[in-house]
């Protein structure tokens, strides 16, 4: 996962949708999921397709390859434009619906807008997606689908984001989907064997960048509560699984340059500086679950991050985010770990 953007916005909840009068389950009860759930940005979604049931299809969904970059051609488009890609959902039993947290530059690329039912069962004459893709056994429908985003207006700078969809009215195992489908499917009204298809949403590039690599980071709760996540049916009710850095796909584009994963930001361990022990302050408690890991009055989600990279200085390997690690760095011949006024302004 790339370095976290930290931005402050409203936290935007994404209910899930019940029937009128209250919340209704089924009576036979064949859900015992297992769940391994990752998000993950399709960057080039056109090997993900929908076979629609009114052009002779039999209402399954596949999904291709999930390309985390994409290229546009060099020098690349340095107007204002629009890259649609998809959101996709796999090893997921029982889905209700899903939340993605995004981080990003909003002067370079940004969410711009979210279609939550990208395809059409021409047949019955619904738009769904992979949320919705199962057919009510009693309408002999899809389920309608609610979706909801938080999205600030384009400013430069680290910004976040939300968007997530749910199916509507009353919650089962059957109509909840899986994908792959279970040993014994509780539903054979659809198939998605390589994944699910959650939304196409439109990632807008702005003018100037040209040459440039791109980045939309999806993320967990930290620091941008509530982070991504799925809701699932769990035999009696509604489990949310809120999803670790390792279940979320990250999206890069090269706008006109060739477009790479980056690399994971390795973590420092300096013989000239204490910030590898496992108790900085030496009050008992280990740093992952020490609040205070140095140990100054303020707690670590509050303390001092110079280059606002998301990790603070008494764990970031390089303060000022020059590519130099602070034990190497000596702008005033000290290293920054040891230095109280390492970026020279004559405060501490």
């Amino acid at each position: 996962m790339i370095k976290r953007l930290i931005a402050t916005v409203a936290i935007v909840c994404l209910a899930v949708g019940v029937a009128a009068g209250g919340l209704f389950f089924s009576g036979a009860l064949t859900s015992h999921a297992v769940q391994n759930p990752t998000l993950s940005l399709d960057m080039d979604p056109a090997g993900n397709n929908y076979s629609d049931p009114g052009l002779g299809g039999n209402n399954s969904m596949t999904v291709g390859t999930v390309d985390s970059c994409s290229t546009t051609p060099p020098p690349g488009d340095n107007t204002t434009h629009i890259h649609p890609v998809h959101v996709i959902v796999r090893d997921v039993e029982d889905l209700i619906g899903w939340q993605i947290r995004m981080n990003y530059d909003g002067g370079k690329m940004k969410p711009a807008s979210f279609v939550f039912t990208p395809f059409t069962d021409t047949l019955r004459g619904q738009d769904v997606s992979f949320v919705n893709l199962p057919i009510d056994s009693t309408t002999g429908n899809h389920r309608d689908v609610i979706g909801a985003t938080n999205i600030p207006p384009a400013a430069a700078g680290p910004q976040t984001a939300l968007a997530g969809s749910s199916y509507l009215a009353s919650q089962d195992a059957p109509i909840s989907p899986d994908t792959p489908a279970k040993a014994v499917p509780d539903d054979t009204s659809y198939s998605a064997p390589t994944g699910g298809v959650v939304a196409t949403f439109n990632l807008q590039v702005l003018a100037g960048n040209a040459g440039q690599l791109l980045t939309m980071d999806l993320d967990d709760g930290s620091p941008n509560p509530p982070g991504s996540k799925v809701d699932v049916f769990n035999g009696t009710g509604i489990t949310t699984i809120n999803l670790a850095e390792s279940a979320l796909g990250d999206g890069f584009h090269g706008e006109g340059v060739p477009c790479s994963v980056p690399p994971p930001t390795p973590t420092a361990t300096p013989t000239s500086c204490i910030i590898d022990d496992p108790d900085f302050d030496n009050d008992g408690q280990n740093n992952d679950v020490d609040q205070d890991d140095d140990n100054d009055g303020i707690r670590d989600f509050r303390d001092r991050d110079d280059d606002n990279d998301g990790i603070r200085d008494s764990r970031d390997g390089d303060d000022d985010n020059d590519g130099i690690p602070d034990h190497e760095d000596v702008d005033d011949g000290q290293a920054q770990c040891l230095d109280n006024d390492d970026e020279g302004t004559g405060q501490p």
